[in-house]
């Protein structure tokens, strides 16, 4: 189908070389190694498929059976508290996409888009 590339914002990422600069295999095994060990470490089998600039990404945990989509979001500086549940499943992300209606749209509309709900399984991960 494609290796990335389309999508809101910066556009999904490549998994393995592509048209985007970040691939997703990549930067999940540079997460995985680079913060091991620190408060910040990147949770196991969270595979980051696009990033929405200022260090936030998207990603999918592939230890969910819906393919539930997770942001990541650094910018406050708490770990604890870095981790949201942008959509139950990956279709569901991909529907928003489509159908013009993800969380992104609300946000670039200067609508609140703080109804995300806190991821609390990152460290149980890491």
């Amino acid at each position: 189908m494609a290796n990335g590339g389309f999508g809101p914002e910066y556009q999904l990422l490549s998994l393995a070389g592509g048209p985007t600069g970040e691939q997703a295999v990549d930067l999940y095994l540079s997460r995985r190694t680079q913060n091991a060990g620190t408060d910040w470490a990147w949770p196991e089998g969270v595979l980051p498929i696009l990033t929405w600039g200022c260090g936030m990404y998207a990603a999918v945990d592939c230890h969910s059976a819906e393919g539930m989509v997770l942001m990541f979001e650094p910018n406050p500086g708490d770990p604890d508290a870095a981790w949201y549940v942008e959509t139950p499943s990956l279709e569901a992300w991909l529907t928003g996409y489509i159908e013009d209606s993800g969380w992104w749209v609300a946000a670039e509309a200067g609508e609140d888009y703080d109804d995300m709900q806190p991821w609390p399984h990152a460290r149980d991960r890491a």
